[in-house]
């Protein structure tokens, strides 16, 4: 038998139940011990095969045995070096040695052709399970070692289904005499068909988790886009602010600017003028007190110019103070209101549909008629509550009687935002019915609603009295716990010609029907 499988991909040494034992590490491959202790490192292993870091907390030997590949190796004999490796020798013949054809899998030896005849026909032997070479090569986990019960040491027979477990002969006897057991084989044909059933059912789910994982990634990956996309205009909003602002202040400096140049050019001229004007004064006041120091003839000779030249310059207009006021500039801006709007500017919002807030409307909520289809709209709304406006989305709905599903009702998504929900009850429903709308597995707003069927052709109108088919249902608040002929449900019937005298506050849920 080649001893492919048999040994470790690492030191390709031969398996065995020592220094070589194969052990199993959580990522699903296995290597000897040894081979294992050199990989050994911080209380963990990196896989040769798959490179997983495996977590090694109790050491090496604390690893599980592969006792599946143990129990192939047992049965499985080491061919002798040098020999052939498909050629294994009858281990039961005590001088020539014949090629084997069989093995015994409950005494672990091969046998020559003679030696399993022989074997099968013995008393003590006879329910021992011989197979050919070849079936056991095919099938290596044929040498499987059986597994035996532990309180017995009994290899287990039968299927306790009252118990649900296996149980050897004595557990039979002594356990669970009287209870209804299976021998393994009609056991395991019963409940193979249920697991198998089971694993179509969980393979069917897994494929539903499998698309909704894609439809959540693909939902992940619009998220994304979303993100990028309003980050984008969010930086781009706020750049044209920062731009604005900048523009703006730049040219309100440039109207202070030059009101200040302004204002300083008549400052500068008036400056100029009272400098003239005092140097003008000055000279005369030193030729008067340069004269009044002089003599006689000099002084009267040069008093009417000095007198005329003061006096002229005294009569002159001059503006002492000055043209501009001190507190001439100013800059009002509401610095509150601004910082408060650039605080608040701008808002993020969940545009997605929201369960708390979105609404329905329609008779259909309120009463239906047995075999008459029923409708009523949803109303997708987001987090703020405003309208979505456009489709797209999954809503179930479902309506119940006393817990069972009894009519699966239609939604029609109209691609603006709102779903139209028909559904028809059958003739057999009695009382109230409970309507469950839900959009991610969340009631909406007044969900789940309460809906009374009427009975058609059962009732009387509640102002003459006639019992026609066609009638109209009110809600009738004011005498809502009455029931009589009149009244269904709390609802008031009203036939065709009796319309125009239902009273006031009386709001029209269904009909005419």
């Amino acid at each position: 038998m080649a001893s492919e499988g048999l040994e470790c991909s690492i030191c390709c040494e031969r398996f065995n139940e020592e220094k070589l034992c194969p052990r199993l590490l959580s990522c699903g491959h296995s290597f000897c011990s040894s081979c294992l202790e050199k990989l050994f490192k911080e209380y963990a292993i990196n896989c040769p095969t798959c490179r997983s870091a495996v977590s090694v907390p109790a050491g090496v030997r604390g690893l599980p045995k592969n006792f599946a590949l143990l129990d192939v190796l047992q049965a499985t004999p080491q061919t002798p070096a040098g020999g052939n490796e498909d050629l294994r020798l009858c281990e039961v013949c005590d001088e020539e040695k014949h090629p084997a054809t069989s093995c015994c899998l409950d005494c672990k030896e091969d046998m020559c052709k003679d030696v399993a005849r022989w074997h099968t026909r013995q008393k003590a032997t006879r329910g021992h399970r011989v197979v050919s070479l070849e079936e056991l090569k095919a099938n290596p986990k044929l040498a499987a070692v059986p597994v035996f019960c532990p309180d017995h040491n009994e290899q287990y027979r039968f299927f306790d289904e009252e118990c649900n477990r296996v149980v050897c002969r004595d557990c039979v006897t002594l356990k669970h005499n009287g209870h209804k057991c299976l021998s393994l084989a009609e056991a395991a044909s019963k409940y193979r068909q249920e697991m198998e059933a089971l694993v179509t059912k969980a393979s069917t789910h897994a494929e539903e988790i499998k698309a909704a994982e894609v439809q959540v990634a693909a939902v992940s990956v619009d998220l994304n886009k979303a993100y990028e996309v309003q980050a984008a205009r969010i930086k781009g909003a706020f750049k044209d602010l920062y731009i604005a602002l900048s523009t703006r202040e730049q040219a309100l400096l440039n109207e202070l600017d030059q009101l200040r140049k302004t204002k300083a050019f008549t400052l500068t001229e008036q400056q100029d003028r009272l400098r003239i004007f005092q140097a003008c004064l000055e000279s005369a006041v030193q030729r008067a007190t340069s004269t009044i120091q002089s003599g006689n003839t000099e002084l009267l000779v040069a008093m009417t110019d000095i007198v005329s030249t003061i006096g002229a310059m005294e009569k002159q207009p001059l503006v002492l103070e000055p043209q501009v006021d001190r507190a001439v500039l100013d800059f009002n801006i509401n610095l509150e209101q601004l910082l408060d709007f650039l605080h608040n500017a701008g808002m993020v919002s969940d545009k997605s549909t929201c369960a708390a807030t979105t609404t329905a409307q329609g008779a259909g909520l309120e009463v239906a008629v047995p075999g008459k289809e029923a409708s009523c709209t949803i109303i997708a709304r987001d987090v703020q509550g405003s309208l979505r406006g456009v489709g797209g989305d999954l809503f179930m709905v479902e309506l119940t009687e006393n817990d069972e599903v009894r009519v699966k009702c239609n939604v029609e998504d109209k691609g603006d935002g709102t779903y139209v929900v028909n559904y028809t009850i059958p003739s057999y429903s009695k009382g109230t019915l409970r309507l469950s709308v839900l959009f991610h597995q969340t009631h909406i707003k007044g969900s789940p609603f309460l809906v009374c069927d009427v009975p058609v052709g059962k009732v009387s109108c509640y102002n003459c009295s006639a019992r026609t088919k066609s009638m109209i249902y009110y809600r009738n608040n004011r005498e809502w716990s009455r029931e009589d002929c009149y009244r269904v449900n709390g609802y008031s019937a009203v036939c065709n010609n009796c319309t125009f005298r239902t009273q006031q506050g009386w709001i029209k849920c269904c009909g005419p029907c």
